[in-house]
C-alpha cells in the first residue's frame, strides 16, 4: 500500500475538504439532518444513526443531540420509524409505508447505543427483534407494523413489508451480529 511509505492515496488528501461539505451540507442549528433540503420529514432520520455508527459524525453534542431526537421517531410497535412522515393524503403508499417501524433504524440504534456504552438499551433492543423474529419461523422481516392498515395488515408489532428483507432486516441483522463479533474480536 502506497499510503504506508507516506504517500497517500489522492482520496486521502480531500478528506478534510468533505468533512467540511459534510457539516455544510447537513448540520444545521446544531443538529444533524437527513437531507440537504430542510423540511420537518427529513429533519430527524433514522439512517443517520449509520453515519454515527461508522464515525463519520463524531461531535458528541450533535451526536446526543441525534439520539434524543431519535424520540420523535419511537413507534407505537415498540421500535422506530425511518422519517418524520408529512404525506397526508392515504391514497400515497408512502404515508403508510414512512409510519411503519423499521428493523434496519432499530439495529442501527443498537450499535450506536453500544457505541456509547449503553449495552442494557442495545441488547434489549436486539432482544426484542430475536423474540419476534422466533415467534415468525426465525424470519426478520424488513418492518413491524405501527400503524395498521390495509398495505401494511396485521396488529400493531407483527412483521410486515418484505419477509425476509435481506438488506434492511434480515441482512441488517446479520451485519449487527457480525459487527459485534468483530468488536469482541471473534
Amino acid at each position: 500500500m502506497a499510503w504506508l511509505d507516506g504517500n497517500l492515496p489522492e482520496h486521502a488528501k480531500h478528506v478534510g475538504l468533505l468533512e467540511k461539505g459534510f457539516q455544510a451540507a447537513f448540520v444545521r442549528g446544531g443538529e444533524l439532518h437527513g437531507t440537504l433540503e430542510e423540511g420537518v420529514k427529513n429533519d430527524i432520520d433514522g439512517a443517520l444513526l449509520e453515519i454515527i455508527h461508522m464515525g463519520v459524525v463524531t461531535d458528541p453534542a450533535l451526536i446526543r443531540n441525534t439520539m434524543q431526537r431519535m424520540d420523535l421517531l419511537k413507534v407505537a410497535s415498540g421500535g422506530w420509524r425511518r422519517v418524520r412522515s408529512n404525506y397526508t393524503d392515504p391514497k400515497i403508499f408512502e404515508y403508510w409505508y414512512e409510519r411503519q417501524e423499521f428493523v434496519f433504524v432499530d439495529l442501527k440504534l443498537a450499535e450506536v447505543d453500544r457505541q456509547l456504552g449503553r449495552n442494557a438499551e442495545a441488547a434489549a433492543i436486539v432482544k426484542r427483534i430475536v423474540d419476534k423474529a422466533a415467534e415468525d419461523h426465525d424470519i426478520v422481516p424488513e418492518m413491524y407494523v405501527a400503524v395498521p392498515c390495509e398495505l401494511f395488515p396485521g396488529a400493531i408489532g407483527d412483521p410486515t413489508g418484505a419477509r425476509p428483507m435481506v438488506g434492511y432486516g434480515a441482512g441488517a441483522f446479520l451485519l449487527d451480529v457480525m459487527g459485534r463479533d468483530e468488536r469482541i474480536g471473534h
